[in-house]
């Protein structure tokens, strides 16, 4: 959606609100009857401040309020309610009543009568720059809706309308709709909160891909490389050729350019992504590949995300964090599908897809070898265990591995005539009789596997997921498209025990092995790091560590608190695993199938 550049507080008429430190005065015809609305003011950004008028129309008494404590597709419990402020409610009358906390994120407003209007102020304080987060700023806002939106609780399905005010030359990026008599809409709080909104005087630019309009907003550049749109395009164009029609309108591509930031951070919505890249993304090279792979993966969850859904997420229950099992389906067949997107498009090679495959394979055999199932991993995703620190994602890449296999088994039990694909868009047709959303499980994916290729693949699911070790047990799947995947040993690396990622310029650690090397020197979550062997610490800090030899004493300088700490970082030697996804002899009708699903621009 495209805003004129005009100053928006006028246009939204919301200056005498802000500025008499009042309730608004927006009139009951100017919302659509029972909908739920919030205007936002941005006028105390430099302190980081939203300050939010929300009006819910027949509230029920007590009202009850809720900040969500994670977000869809980023599986982490977060307490957003903790930097929200009440600052009052009253009710349509203009009354008094009575509004407080009654958990870390949860409200109530009292006082009211049942079916009347209730009017909120509140204020979120939005300082922190992550794919599910909020951050208001003198330079952009960026609102994520689950960090700003309370939720009326029982009125989830309500339409919901969003009012901005904001300095006079920015524009807004979002994937909502316009509403009528202004402002944005959405159906409902899910909707609301599946979609970002940036505000600021970002690059603004489109292309058409697919029969379809993608716009990229960028904060932090001055115009869109041409280079990025032509490539987003032929994306766009390869997923499409492979899965099917996109279950969009427009998509919005939004992307954060920052310092500090030591790799790619994103998170998928229904009809945009929020990515999150360091400035020198663009240049080209390796990062501007990676930025490439995540734009890849991210639209690919239009399809495998939002239409298809971890069977334990239907519905969202956005109060608690939810287990799901399902995860690997959701992160591994968009592993798959995105690195097949990048070979068809021809913005990898066929020598590159390989190397890639390799990679994926080796974080796959690694976390397998700690006998958990890629179920089990899924499952722990909220919570990764510690000895998880280095890889707690590992489970997209065994995810991954799986939806080759499986494939693979399709492609040769069905002589060529059937993929994985296929399985999906019969998926995705069912999902479009079920309303758009169809719960799926690994039970799900098998019933389509059979439809498509029999019984027999179909059964490769359960013993793929449901037992550990699923690596060494794909020989035979793979081998139906002439494949074999080459396992090796690599020498010792150094282990340091510990993870850490640069926020704002600074190495700041996150997790600590227990028992591990780190640990045992008295590092803990939260330092943040000064020095490493003497010099400040670079992005590539891990694998710098990992080059020097096991054994080696590290020093290591470190702030805590007001404190600064210095440790002695005894390296211990790790085993490091090499995979490879090699061809092997074959008849000629394998041959000729496997050159097909290598060769670039073919399914």
């Amino acid at each position: 959606m495209r805003i004129a550049r005009a100053r928006l507080c006028a246009l939204f008429g919301l200056a005498a609100f802000w500025g008499a430190g009042g309730f608004g005065t927006a009139r009951a015809a100017e919302r659509s009857a029972g909908e739920i609305a919030f205007q936002i003011d941005l006028g105390e950004r430099t302190r980081h401040l939203a300050m939010v008028e929300m009006t819910v129309p027949d509230a029920p008494s007590p009202l009850e309020l809720a900040m969500p404590v994670w977000t869809p597709g980023a599986y982490e419990l977060r307490t957003w309610g903790r930097n929200v402020r009440l600052l009052g409610a009253v009710d349509g009358s203009g009354r008094p009543l009575t509004a407080r906390r009654t958990g870390p994120s949860t409200f109530v407003v009292e006082g009211q009568r049942a079916g009347g209007e209730v009017r909120l102020r509140y204020q979120v304080y939005a300082a922190l720059l992550s794919d599910d987060a909020s951050q208001v700023d003198g330079s952009h806002a960026y609102l994520n809706g689950t960090s700003i939106f309370l939720i009326a609780r029982g009125q989830e399905k309500r339409r919901q309308r969003v009012r901005l005010a904001a300095p006079e030359g920015w524009r807004i990026a979002t994937a909502l709709a316009a509403a009528p008599g202004g402002g944005l809409v959405a159906p409902g709080y899910e909707a609301l909160v599946d979609a970002p909104i940036e505000v600021g005087r970002f690059a603004d630019g489109e292309v058409r891909a697919a029969g379809r309009s993608y716009r990229i907003a960028i904060d932090g550049a001055e115009k869109i490389p041409a280079r990025l749109a032509r490539d987003l395009a032929r994306i766009a164009e390869a997923e499409v050729a492979i899965v099917g029609p996109p279950p969009y309108a427009r998509y919005l591509l939004l992307i954060h350019l920052a310092d500090g930031f030591g790799r790619v951070a994103a998170l998928e919505h229904a009809a945009s992504t929020s990515i999150l890249v360091p400035r020198s993304s663009l240049a080209g090279g390796e990062p501007y590949d990676e930025l490439l792979y995540v734009i890849a993966h991210e639209l690919f969850h239009a399809w495998n995300a939002r239409l298809l859904r971890p069977a334990e997420l239907v519905p969202y229950d956005l109060l608690h964090p939810t287990l799901s099992r399902s995860l690997w389906i959701t992160e591994g067949l968009t592993e798959y599908f995105a690195h097949r997107a990048l070979l068809r498009a021809g913005i990898w090679s066929t020598k590159k897809y390989l190397e890639r495959i390799g990679e994926e394979a080796a974080r796959a055999v690694d976390d397998a070898r700690r006998g958990r199932t890629i179920e089990e991993d899924a499952e722990l995703t909220w919570q990764s265990p510690d000895e998880d620190a280095e890889d707690p994602d590992a489970y997209y890449a065994r995810g991954h591995l799986v939806a080759l296999a499986l494939d693979s088994s399709i492609r040769a039990a069905t002589r060529g005539k059937k993929s994985l694909a296929d399985v999906l868009r019969a998926l995705l047709a069912k999902a479009a009789i079920a309303g758009n959303l169809l719960p799926v499980d690994g039970r799900v994916l098998a019933r389509a596997i059979g439809d498509q290729a029999g019984a027999e693949v179909a059964a490769e699911v359960s013993d793929f997921t449901a037992r550990p070790h699923e690596p060494t047990r794909m020989s035979a799947a793979l081998g139906g498209l002439g494949l074999a995947l080459q396992i090796g040993e690599e020498p010792d690396q150094a282990f340091a025990g510990f993870s850490a990622n640069f926020e704002s310029s600074v190495l700041r650690v996150d997790r600590v092995a227990p028992g591990g090397p780190a640990e045992r020197a008295g590092l803990r979550p939260g330092d943040r790091i000064l020095t490493i062997a003497n010099k400040p610490p670079v992005r590539s800090w891990l694998a710098a560590l990992r080059l020097r030899a096991p054994g080696v004493t590290v020093a290591v300088e470190a702030l805590r608190a007001s404190r600064r700490l210095l440790f002695a970082l005894e390296l211990e030697p790790a085993p490091s695993v090499r995979c490879r996804l090699a061809e092997i002899p074959a008849s000629p009708t394998v041959v000729k199938w496997r050159d097909a699903w290598l060769s670039p621009r073919r399914r």
